[in-house]
């Protein structure tokens, strides 16, 4: 990152009204990010994903959102009879409703956080600090203040599911969002988080999120993160999740929108006998890039991660999957599967993956292995002879390809709605390839 872009970064801070941070945060962390800059296709992380887009753009933080009752109706619709914090371009709103919850369990927004305890903040983000993460987050600390904070105390169970859902619109200007959020869950508590991100209109914008989890010994943890954005924004997301003793992560990711789409999801080991399901899906068409890099590191004994990755990709879209699974020496008794499937509507679209196993341990059962390929044409034959045209028939059976992700969703009302999210996508996408 050359002085001048360090200079605009800097001066962008002090003009954008951020809530207190603790002393010396944004500092550090943006000379971090002006020490490395944005991550570039030099890195072997990076290869097929590039940001010049965004790095050329030194964009804006985001102004102040639009509110009209078209919008509210908008928001409120996804979250219905759920506990949530809505924000809109960054901005906490008083759309979401916060119900009754139990005693121990906090749930603010970031910058009400900040403004009372910037210390807890900092000891949050601290407790993922180890783990190695792109200079992206760097930024997205420097800006802090837009998120949500979910703090569950010793055995609480959170039985209603909390919604930070993130809308965004678009400008003359194109903008950037920089969103954190921290959930941190006690010894033997239970919560379930959904994640979600709207574009509100078809404009260009920039969300740069990063989620920090933290799971003390026995606690279970569901983060359900959905990405529906504008088609004309960027999105680059981080999560990275902490796991003690006996702790269990379910992560279940999917990718329908935006331009370019970059997930980095990591979860760590740090004691025996946890256990991280990793699960996703991804849908792309046209120009879209769309990028998953996975990482499971087991640092600890006798624990169990298990990964399921499914992408769609139509048109000229491209799509990237890396996922890693690194035993360490201490991680013996480590159970670890993985598994990439990809299926490809048109002959212009494109995948690069790439799962892998990184063992230093000699008592371990391990298996990864990815597959590429197009709709059975006879399977299609078939659905035609039994009265279906042929788009029905090819939306069907790539129905039942992505279904195997959406049914996973435990809560109903994200899994209906998300149902019906992707075979609108579906449709376009078969639609798209019935033109050609």
């Amino acid at each position: 990152m050359t002085t001048i872009e360090l200079q605009h970064h800097q001066s962008q801070q002090a003009n954008a009204a951020l809530p207190p941070a603790p002393a010396g945060l944004r500092e550090r962390a943006l000379r971090d990010f002006g020490n490395a800059g944005f991550p570039t296709p030099r890195l072997e992380d990076w290869k097929y994903t590039n940001l010049h887009e965004i790095a050329a753009g030194h964009l804006p933080l985001a102004g102040e959102p639009s509110i009209d009752n078209d919008v509210r109706a908008a928001l409120a619709e996804h979250t219905s009879n759920a506990t949530a914090i809505v924000f809109v371009n960054g901005r906490a709103t008083d759309i979401g409703v916060i119900g009754e919850l139990p005693p121990g369990v906090v749930l603010a927004s970031l910058a009400d956080t900040l403004a009372g305890d910037p210390s807890v903040v900092e000891t949050a983000i601290a407790g993922v600090a180890d783990i190695e993460r792109s200079s992206l987050v760097a930024l997205n600390t420097a800006f802090l203040g837009a998120g949500a904070m979910l703090r569950v105390a010793d055995d609480t169970i959170v039985e209603q599911p909390i919604h930070l859902l993130y809308a965004s619109q678009g400008s003359k200007q194109a903008a950037a969002n920089h969103i954190r959020n921290l959930i941190s869950l006690g010894r033997n508590s239970q919560a379930t988080v959904v994640e979600h991100y709207l574009g509100l209109d078809d404009g260009a914008y920039w969300t740069n999120s990063a989620t920090d989890i933290t799971l003390a010994n026995g606690s279970r943890l569901t983060h359900y993160k959905i990405q529906r954005e504008s088609n004309d924004a960027f999105h680059t997301a981080d999560i990275a999740a902490v796991q003690g003793a006996d702790s269990s992560l379910h992560s279940l990711s999917v990718s329908l929108g935006a331009r370019l789409c970059r997930n980095d999801i990591r979860s760590c080991f740090t004691a025996a006998g946890g256990h991280c399901s990793l699960d996703g899906l991804y849908m792309a068409d046209g120009a879209q890039h769309v990028d998953h890099h996975t990482l499971v590191d087991h640092a600890a004994p006798h624990c169990t991660s298990v990964e399921l990755y499914k992408g769609i990709l139509g048109g000229n879209a491209t799509g990237v999957f890396n996922g890693k699974v690194l035993v360490r020496h201490e991680g013996q008794r480590t159970d670890a599967q993985q598994l990439n499937k990809n299926l490809l509507l048109s002959d212009a679209a494109t995948i690069n993956t790439k799962p892998q196993l990184e063992i230093f341990a000699d008592d371990v059962k391990c298996s990864h292995g990815a597959t590429i390929g197009q709709l059975d044409e006879d399977a299609v034959f078939f659905l035609r002879t039994r009265g279906l045209d042929e788009p029905a028939a090819r939306s069907l059976l790539t129905d039942a390809f992505a279904n195997e992700i959406v049914e996973k969703i435990a809560i109903d009302s994200v899994r209906e709605r998300l149902q019906a999210m992707v075979r609108s996508r579906l449709g376009a996408i078969v639609a798209s390839k019935a033109s050609q």
